[in-house]
């Protein structure tokens, strides 16, 4: 019995993937990314190819996730996480819950609180937590440098 062969295409919604700047095809129009024509014409393209799918990096909305974190720790409103996930997109599916733009802390404050399970002591104490778990590596990251500044 023969192997089956899945044929994937792989794209990124930007400019270039990793080599900016060097030669690409005449035809290439991947500067058109912003654009929802420039997608369902590679999505036709791709059907007629026969691929079989097609993975999307989604490098943009990474990137707007990553500066959101940043702003939130800038403007002391906690510790962000960013969760980024490689979800399966089917036709006709529609969701708000992209993956690039969730906090999976925040989702989980909303889901607990939904469920009568997050309180302001609750949130108290484990603030104190995670505040005391933060203290301690600092302290032990002031204590490694002491160390190796000592044997210097």
């Amino acid at each position: 019995m023969p192997k089956e062969i899945r044929l994937n295409a792989f794209d990124m919604n930007c400019v270039g993937h990793i080599q900016q700047g060097l030669w690409t095809h005449p035809r290439d129009q991947s500067t058109r990314y912003r654009e929802l024509h420039y997608w369902t014409d590679y999505a036709r393209r791709l059907e007629a190819g026969l691929f079989d799918g097609i993975f999307f990096a989604d490098v943009v909305g990474v990137y707007a996730a990553l500066d959101q974190a940043f702003r939130r720790a800038r403007d002391g409103r906690g510790p962000g996480l960013v969760e980024v996930v490689a979800t399966r997109l089917q036709t006709g599916e529609q969701s708000t819950d992209v993956p690039a733009h969730r906090d999976p802390l925040e989702r989980l404050r909303r889901h607990l609180d939904r469920e009568k399970q997050w309180t302001p002591t609750f949130q108290d104490v484990i603030e104190a937590e995670v505040r005391g778990v933060l203290d301690r590596a600092f302290s032990h990251a002031q204590k490694q440098a002491g160390e190796r500044e000592g044997s210097a």
